[in-house]
């Protein structure tokens, strides 16, 4: 396995564990984890701390997120 699989597998495990607590701080807190891990695994959408997208959620957590948005 190369470590962008790992990276995507961390990611994957972050974002099932997200569904599965009820606090909403720490489903917040296990997206966070999931983008970090999806940040590495995919450079082309790793943000700069120095950019104007800091703010911007990475797309796979975007998409897993709208379902707790309500």
């Amino acid at each position: 396995m190369s470590k962008r699989d790992d990276y995507l597998h961390n990611a994957g495990q972050a974002l099932h564990l997200a569904n599965r607590v009820s606090p909403v701080g720490r489903k917040f807190l296990l997206f966070d984890l999931a983008e970090k891990w999806l940040d590495l695994a995919d450079p082309i959408h790793h943000r700069s701390t120095h950019t104007d997208h800091q703010n911007e959620e990475h797309p796979l957590v975007k998409r897993a997120f709208r379902y707790f948005r309500a």
